[in-house]
């Protein structure tokens, strides 16, 4: 990475403010509201973010089992849990696709890690889900 000195940098902010100013307007938002939304996808945006074994040793961390357990062949709920929810923030944190998801959790096809999601989605209505989720996401920095 090419490291910037002072005065570049204050030139690249300003650039960035005048390209997000002409969003904040047209969608009628504040400024601070733009460059939240942006801080907050931008590992996303740019094609960042974690990696997905960091997800996965992190989720396996938190329901103390092992990242093994999540690519397994395991279908007991102590593992399978676990699992849909390191596919949910998989797909929610980085922008890999729903096949190299799959192929990351032990050679799943697509529709599982869709399932996956899908059973995770209407479980964070549920406040020690949501938390258990966010404790997760805080641990990799997001």
């Amino acid at each position: 990475m090419t490291r910037i000195d002072a005065r570049e940098a204050d030139v690249l902010r300003k650039e960035i403010a005048s390209a997000l100013t002409p969003i904040a307007q047209k969608h009628h938002l504040a400024m601070s509201t733009v460059l939240s939304l942006t801080r907050i996808n931008a590992p996303t945006l740019i094609g960042r973010g974690p990696r997905i074994a960091d997800i996965q040793a992190a989720v396996a961390r938190h329901y103390g089992i092992t990242r093994g357990d999540i690519v397994g062949p395991a279908r007991e709920a102590k593992i399978v849990r676990p699992r849909q929810v390191a596919m949910y923030l998989t797909r929610r944190l980085t922008d890999k696709s729903l096949a190299q998801i799959g192929h990351a959790f032990g050679d799943r096809n697509h529709a599982t890690v869709i399932h996956g999601v899908d059973r995770i989605r209407p479980m964070l209505a549920d406040r020690t889900m949501r938390r258990a989720v966010s404790r997760i996401v805080k641990g990799l920095g997001q």
